[in-house]
């Protein structure tokens, strides 16, 4: 009998068909044709199989797939007639069970209606850049590739490659995992440098999805994303819009063992808890494993085979983080004190019958004052708890905590978790602790239950908590204000005396609501317990706990008691009130029954820990623990620890001055690690000498953080402010016994088109940053700004930009009044050395600068309104290191060493020697003079040269010198070219006398010469008249009239006896205008540029000076030998006033 085989009738061709739903539903593989290729018709092709052989409306594989699909209903659109459907369906169906049951006599029952077709199908998510893309070409590229892989084409592996290695699982990867679980792999991941969490690991999605509240959160740029037009299919299978393709490094794993790819993300813009979906590309590229029953991701990296890359689901966190799944009110450990004295205490007893029952007071009271506050905490020791029996519980009339479940929510009991060990007992002793106590009871009937929770302490020991994530998911969040943490905090600060007080059990003297009770069931071993008072660990409990101590202390807060949730503090301005103050504060607490832990209350103190701060009469210090971390800080190595760094100092942000322009260098890494370099790879982490220099500058403010006062009601405060070119800062100060006091420091970083406002727009801007950050103290207080920018005129013109007008209406609520600082120097603006270095150059050699002189530039800089100590020096050694106002100085005329006076043995023993001309040509073509003088004797010898060679020289000392008065001992002369050169060195060598030479360019050093070559100039210019070739003619008379002429040195009788007091006396003349200046071996000198010829290019626009050299040899005092910058020597002694030191 031939199989009848009903096909369901539709209303398209079974090719359209094919064509409409391939790419929306995921469609079976078809089996393979079973003829050979070779006998296949070409002229025939399926679409289905994507091969030649038959059509695709014959294709019996995808009847054989539509048919499936139909039967569940996915295809109802393209069914015409649902009754012809059920008709040829009732036909077909073939009738053997039925007479088969019949002939076997069992009663015929009717068969159960058939499966309705489902409501929806679940899918994964599919779609995106690893299915081909938009492009339809691209999409059947891809889907052609995954049914018919090419196997030239498969990955050939490398054993001895590192991401080849074998990835195992072992027993110790269930460390920390409780099984069994049905939880979801979630870890963490560093993008653009921030660690992101709840990241879920999907291998059933097909691409890597980015939620926008994810990437608004990293603080991404939109136009980074790239234009995706093709949606992806998930969530019900319908189509979810990308908003664009964003291209990031994420880094997997820590320490050096990670890797880091570059995922191509698709961000999408709806709801989720998680931030991030990593999915199969991820997966494949860095070659990860997983494993959901150990809850545990591994991959392979250089360093380490196999890295595990969990984060932990489980209870062993703290609450408030992860398993609450809510920030809380109170998320600190029981055992920590909140507000601690900052003084030594005494403990004093307050039962004589019983040693245990006490509390603690201050050190530093009076006898008197001691006395009575033991007497005054005697006599109401009943409104302190010893035990949990003590309390009696806050009456339900004023407080009482509600569930207020949303109704939509269903009541989720959680799979119980196993626990043994010490961890089971801990659970167990817990329980009984609270149930002797009155806070849980025993629950027979449940809908939400919760799993215990255990925190490791800090002292090795274990907390219970209670895992209320679904309860409070289904609990609306409870927005009841707290109070301002700085009003408080300053409202605590400036009184004589305070009282420290803590409430026992805390949360636990609030009832629950009866009918909530049960919604806190929880686990404990093989029972189920519920909380009668308030347990740690709901959702809006600290809300409850804010409304009860403010309804409790209603007419006391702000008066002479503050109170943040459970930190209370009795304040009193004046020590002897303090008593009456507590006595307020006992009868409130035992009219509402509610109870003080005595071992964590301080009574009598003046000053102490609140809040984070310390408060005392004085003002506001910084905690010193705070300052501890981070004095105590190495240099940051990682990313996290520059973080670390940051969160620090922003916990101190309201004692430190230019908060934001200190913490400049540390932002820079932050964001510098953020972008890619060249190669398109993420930077990599670098500390820098800046951040290093910044690290040590902070830690050196910290060494000595400033004090902070209270404002009084109604007193006038200053608000000076502080710009630099990236960012702005403020100071609020109040004036007290003619002292100003920093009341708040305010800070922050310019961006974007805010570093390119100009200063007055900074200015401004930094005034409403302040008054928004500060509006407390702009409401109740008038507020003079000072400043030296016209603020009030820029704020007040109409025709402003749109932003100042903004502006100016933001400020005009408050009372503020814009003042012209002076330039009286306490009120001008302190610079900070960094700063002043800058202001100097900048009027020194700015735009407007002109290179004046020190008293010149600190006056400038003074009228700017600027200033700090040592301003004048200094500005004296910035000119004096300024390149350009050396190579320009003055040239220096005084002589910088004192004379040196040259006394001869004996008569003809040393001569002098120069040259004197040039002269107009004379008889015989003669154009100079050569003249020799004898230091003893003073005798002048002189010949007319007609040429300037070593030659002539060499003939006049031989027959004018030495064939008259013999071979001198030495003969001085000056660097000329005819004196310093081989010849006549060797003229004078074969004779023995000693050739000596003056400095260059110093003719003072043979001044003996050169006082005789002005006395026969002076001499024969009287004679010449119009004739002035007559000159040579001349010189014998002139020469017989300077022999015959008596002088002081030259009298006879007196020379012995008179030599030495002459030379002191020209001495003492020429010292009278020396001007000291000497040289070491190593020194930076500048040399007079008009001694080589320099000058010649750049005439009247040439420098005076040129340089640096190096002082290599001091040949004797006053004359130097110099190297240039390539340690050339520079040739010949050059002498100290021809040189000037340089500062580099």
């Amino acid at each position: 009998m031939t199989k009848q085989v009903a096909w369901t009738p539709f209303n398209l061709p079974r090719s359209q068909i094919l064509m409409q739903i391939k790419n929306k539903m995921e469609l079976r593989r078809p089996l393979p044709m079973r003829s050979s290729p070779a006998s296949r018709d070409q002229s025939r092709y399926c679409d289905f199989h994507q091969d030649h052989g038959h059509i695709t409306e014959e294709c019996n594989s995808l009847k054989s797939e539509l048919e499936g699909l139909a039967r569940k209903g996915l295809l109802n659109e393209y069914i015409s007639n649902r009754d012809q459907l059920k008709f040829v369906r009732e036909q077909g169906r073939p009738q053997s069970s039925r007479d088969a049951n019949n002939r076997l006599g069992v009663g015929y029952q009717q068969a159960p209606p058939p499966l309705p077709p489902p409501s929806r199908i679940i899918h994964m998510i599919t779609g995106g850049l690893e299915a081909g893309g938009t492009s339809s070409k691209q999409q059947k590229l891809y889907v052609r590739e995954v049914k018919h892989p090419n196997p030239a084409q498969k990955r050939k592996f490398d054993e001895a490659d590192w991401k080849n290695q074998p990835i195992t699982f072992s027993s110790a990867d269930f460390d920390g995992v409780i099984t069994p679980h049905n939880d979801p792999l979630v870890t963490s991941v560093i993008v653009n440098n921030c660690e992101v969490q709840r990241i879920l690991v999907d291998t059933r999605s097909a691409p890597d999805i980015m939620y926008y509240h994810c990437f608004e959160s990293l603080g991404l740029d939109p136009a980074l994303l790239q234009k995706y037009d093709g949606p992806i299919y998930g969530f019900n299978n319908q189509p979810v819009p990308v908003e664009g393709i964003l291209k990031l490094n994420v880094a997997f794993g820590s320490g050096r063992a990670y890797v880091t790819p570059s995922i191509r993300f698709l961000v999408v813009k709806m709801a989720s808890s998680f931030n991030i979906v990593i999915g199969r590309p991820t997966l494949t590229e860095i070659r990860a494993v997983v494993s959901p029953s150990h809850l545990c991701l591994k991959f392979p990296t250089l360093t380490d085979k196999q890295v595990p890359n969990p984060e932990p689901t489980q209870p062993e966190v703290p609450p408030t983080q992860q398993v609450m799944g809510v920030e809380l009110l109170d998320n600190r450990p029981d055992d920590e004190a909140r507000a601690t004295p900052a003084e030594e205490v005494e403990e004093v007893q307050l039962d004589s019958n019983d040693p245990t029952k006490k509390t603690k007071i201050g050190t530093k009271l009076s006898s008197k004052d001691r006395a009575e506050l033991i007497d005054f905490l005697k006599s109401n020791r009943d409104v302190f708890a010893w035990t949990s029996a003590d309390m009696p519980g806050i009456p339900t009339s004023i407080a009482v905590h509600k569930l207020s479940t949303h109704p939509s929510k269903k009541p989720v009991a959680q799979k119980r978790r196993l626990f043994g060990g010490k961890r089971l007992e801990t659970i167990k002793a817990e329980v009984q602790k609270l149930l002797q106590a009155g806070f849980v009871r025993r629950v027979d009937y449940c809908e939400w239950v919760a799993n215990p929770v255990l925190v490791k302490k800090s002292n090795g020991q274990w907390r219970m908590c209670v895992d209320y994530t679904n309860l409070n998911d289904a609990c609306p969040k409870d927005c009841h204000p707290l109070s301002s943490i700085d009003r408080l905090v300053e409202s605590a600060s400036g009184n004589e005396r305070l009282s420290l007080l803590d409430a026992y059990s805390r949360y636990h003297q609030v009832h629950m609501a009866p009918e909530d009770e049960v919604k806190t069931s929880f686990y404990a071993g093989n029972e189920i317990y519920c909380y009668v008072m308030m347990p740690f660990g709901l959702k809006n409990t600290g809300a409850t706990y804010q409304k009860m101590v403010t309804i409790v202390f209603r007419a006391q807060i702000g008066r002479n008691l503050e109170v943040y949730v459970d930190d209370i503090v009795v304040k009193s301005l004046k020590a002897e009130d303090h008593l009456t103050d507590l006595a307020e504060t006992f009868n409130n607490l035992r009219t509402h029954r509610m109870r003080l832990n005595p071992a964590k209350c301080v009574f009598g103190v003046e000053s102490g820990k609140f809040l984070g701060f310390m408060v005392s009469r004085r003002g506001i210090e910084v905690n010193p623990e705070k300052i501890k971390a981070i004095e105590e800080m190495k240099p940051p190595k990682s990313i996290k620890d520059v973080q670390r760094l940051a969160g620090r100092i922003g916990a101190l942000h309201r004692f430190v001055s230019k908060s934001a322009e200190k913490c400049l260098p540390f932002f820079k890494i932050l964001r510098s690690v953020a972008h890619k370099d060249e190669t398109g790879k993420l930077k990599k982490f670098e500390w820098t000498s800046e951040c290093q220099t910044a690290f040590n500058d902070l830690k050196s403010y910290l060494s000595s953080p400033p004090l902070l006062t209270k404002a009084m009601k109604g007193e006038i405060l200053y608000l000076y402010l502080g710009i630099s070119d990236a960012a702005v800062s403020s100071v609020l100060i109040r004036e007290a016994d003619k002292q100003q006091k920093p009341v708040y420091y305010a800070s922050r970083v310019l961006q974007g088109a805010e570093l390119r406002y100009s200063t007055a727009e900074k200015a401004a801007l930094t005034v409403v940053t302040t008054a928004r950050k500060l509006r407390p103290y702009f409401q109740a207080h008038p507020i003079v700004v000072l400043t030296d920018q016209p603020l009030r005129q820029i704020l007040q013109k109409p025709e402003c930009s749109g932003r100042l007008i903004k502006w100016a209406v933001v400020l005009g609520e408050f009372q503020i009044t814009f003042q012209q600082r002076s330039y009286s120097l306490p009120l001008l603006r302190c610079l900070t050395p960094y700063e002043a270095e800058y202001a100097l150059r900048e009027v020194h050699e700015g735009v407007c600068g002109s290179h004046v002189g020190a008293r010149a530039l600190a006056h400038k800089v003074l009228r700017q309104g600027y200033y700090w100590p040592h301003m004048q020096e200094d500005a004296k050694k910035h000119v004096q290191k300024c390149p350009k106002c050396q190579f320009f100085a003055h040239l220096t005329h005084q002589p910088a060493e004192e004379l040196t006076t040259l006394v001869a043995p004996w008569p003809f023993a040393q001569w002098g020697i120069d040259l004197l001309g040039p002269f107009v040509k004379g008889t015989g073509g003669v154009t100079h003079l050569v003249v020799a003088v004898d230091y003893f004797t003073k005798w002048v010898e002189a010949q007319p040269l007609s040429s300037l060679t070593s030659r002539k020289i060499e003939d006049f000392v031989f027959s004018s010198v030495i064939c008259r008065y013999g071979i001198p001992n030495q003969v001085v002369a000056d660097n000329g070219p005819q004196f310093n050169c081989t010849s006549f060195k060797d003229f004078c060598s074969s004779y023995g006398i000693k050739l000596v030479f003056t400095s260059v360019y110093h003719p003072e050093a043979n001044g003996m010469v050169e006082s005789v070559n002005k006395a026969i100039l002076e001499g024969i210019k009287p004679r010449l008249d119009q004739v002035k070739a007559k000159w040579a003619d001349e010189l014998n008379n002139v020469l017989w009239a300077y022999r015959t002429t008596s002088r002081t040195a030259t009298v006879r009788e007196e020379a012995r006896l008179r030599t030495l007091a002459y030379k002191q006396k020209l001495a003492n003349s020429y010292n009278r205008r020396v001007r000291p200046r000497t040289f070491r071996v190593g020194d930076l000198v500048l040399r007079k540029a008009g001694l080589t010829g320099f000058e010649t290019r750049f005439r009247k626009l040439a420098p005076n000076w040129e340089g640096p050299y190096v002082v290599t040899e001091i040949p004797h005092p006053g004359a130097y030998v110099l190297v240039d910058a390539e340690g050339k020597r520079i040739p010949r002694v050059w002498n100290v006033n021809n040189l000037k030191k340089f500062y580099p």
